[in-house]
């Protein structure tokens, strides 16, 4: 009996030890990706629902392509040699997945939302993946750089990568001079001071 009580106590004690790091690290996990939910957007990329319909339309035409070809291939006129269909139905299958493709490395950097906590020290932003569903980027203040040249279709670098925000909707002062890299309140102060030096 002795033994069996000494062997349930070891049972227990060793799944003690492996639960609780799975229950901490599932609470932590739920709360960074819950926390922003009852937050309130402060930008609203004004292309979102055109970005998503063109990612949607493209990624259902590259579908019906790789799915279509082979049906094609099979009961296609009998007069086309099977090299000739499967040279044609790779190269349709290969241009439907680049311009998909191609259509993802230009829109995963259009940024569709941002959220901020109330101390403007956190920022979250959404983006689409490759299969048109929004992917969650936390960054903070020190993430963000604004880019020496001018770059096609992007405006900031956050985490050394492109994003593109439409500076001219942005209604959220903080977020507006962290994207632009300007200082409105010297601007402003700048600019009282010339009014009081004017005669």
């Amino acid at each position: 009996m002795a033994a069996i009580n000494l062997y349930n106590r070891a049972l227990q004690r060793i799944s003690i030890t492996i639960r609780l790091p799975h229950f901490n690290t599932t609470i932590k996990r739920s709360y960074t990706s819950n926390s922003w939910n009852n937050s309130k957007p402060i930008y609203q990329g004004p292309l979102a629902t055109s970005v998503r319909l063109l990612k949607v339309f493209s990624l259902s035409t590259c579908a019906a392509t790789i799915i279509g070809t082979p049906i094609l291939i099979a009961y296609g006129k009998k007069s086309i040699p099977v090299k000739s269909k499967i040279i044609i139905a790779s190269a349709l299958i290969s241009v439907s997945v680049a311009t998909t493709v191609l259509l993802h490395w230009f829109s995963k950097r259009y940024v569709l939302q941002a959220y901020c906590n109330p101390t403007a020290s956190k920022y979250m932003m959404e983006t689409y993946t490759l299969f048109a569903r929004r992917n969650r980027i936390e960054f903070t203040p020190n993430d963000v750089k604004i880019p020496k040249a001018d770059r096609m279709f992007s405006n900031v670098i956050i985490f050394n990568k492109p994003y593109l925000f439409h500076t001219e909707v942005i209604q959220h002062r903080e977020l507006l001079m962290l994207i632009t890299g300007f200082n409105f309140s010297e601007l402003e102060q700048e600019f009282s001071n010339q009014k009081l030096d004017k005669p």
